[in-house]
């Protein structure tokens, strides 16, 4: 388990990372997002002590990796795929790490295989296409069998076959009982890869939640009724938050001679089985009840939208 408790890193006047705290558990994908300069490769090198934080701790099995005794065993991490000697062969290069870490010999063959490189492992790295790059990073990782694996971007340059490869391979690591952490933007993959995740905006964390409660915590309902300024706030007192009052149907219906302060609602934070409750038991008539479709995309823009429009607001206020 990755344990992360108050951390923090600043660069002079700059925070890169501003108190997070988060856990990665065991058995299930978690995936790391926010977007570029959001703090998610700073957070993974503090992870792995390649940058000292500022302030706070941050464990793999309840010990700092600097503590670990044979690291490669333990944590394998791609960080950078493209940061190796491209004069070497494959092979080479992860005969080299093989030694380092004083593994067994033939773990080096083991790893090819399963990333699948081979029959390219006797070929310069340098003639690599970026996609073949991430693989040798992967297998780097693996070499040591660990049961924590770290990785940043690791889809990154891989084509449709390949990024199906990756998706199933993080799956096998965590069913098999390992850790596993991964970062990427590419948010149709960490939709059908992760089992949890962990957003972070600016530095600060902005959700920690399976993939099921991310969806249903930004999904919106399309609402119209006669008596929208009552609906309206019968939804709020009962936690919705009403984002827009505009919609097609509107148009639509304006169009058709309907008044227009019949107008929609775009509701968030309930369901369209619980507004419907809620309307029918205060007579209200709904002319619309329609729930829209939502992807990890919309649910993580949303966040980091919300969590934007917050810290801009306490800079206006001079609270931050």
């Amino acid at each position: 388990m990755i344990s992360v408790a108050k951390i923090a890193k600043h660069y002079g006047g700059t925070t890169a990372v501003d108190d997070v705290s988060f856990d990665v558990q065991p058995g299930v994908v978690t995936g790391f997002l926010g977007p570029n300069g959001a703090g998610k490769t700073t957070t993974m090198r503090m992870i792995l002590g390649l940058d000292r934080p500022t302030s706070g701790v941050a464990t793999i099995n309840n010990r700092s990796y600097a503590d670990v005794p044979a690291p490669m065993r333990e944590v394998g991490a791609l960080l950078d795929a493209k940061a190796i000697q491209t004069g070497r062969t494959a092979r080479d290069h992860l005969r080299w790490l093989n030694r380092a870490g004083n593994l067994p010999s033939g773990r080096v063959t083991e790893v090819l295989k399963m990333v699948e490189l081979s029959d390219v492992a006797d070929r310069r790295v340098a003639g690599y296409s970026l996609g073949m790059f991430q693989r040798l990073g992967i297998a780097a990782a693996l070499l040591g069998d660990p049961e924590t694996l770290i990785l940043d971007e690791p889809s990154n340059g891989l084509d449709p076959a390949g990024m199906r490869w990756i998706r199933d391979f993080m799956k096998d690591m965590a069913a098999q009982g390992r850790t596993v952490f991964v970062s990427s933007h590419l948010m149709g993959e960490m939709q059908q890869s992760a089992d949890q995740v962990i957003v972070i905006n600016r530095g600060r964390l902005v959700a920690d939640v399976d993939v099921e409660q991310l969806f249903t915590s930004a999904a919106q309902v399309i609402v119209q009724s006669p008596r929208s300024d009552e609906l309206r706030v019968l939804l709020v007192d009962h936690g919705a938050k009403i984002h827009q009052t505009t919609s097609e149907a509107t148009v639509g219906n304006e169009s058709q001679g309907m008044d227009p302060a019949h107008s929609a609602l775009r509701v968030a934070g309930l369901g369209a089985p619980r507004i419907g409750e809620l309307a029918a038991a205060n007579r209200i008539p709904l002319y619309e009840l329609t729930p829209e479709q939502t992807d990890l995309e919309t649910a993580f823009l949303a966040l980091t939208e919300q969590e934007t429009l917050g810290v801009e607001a306490l800079h206006d206020r001079g609270e931050r």
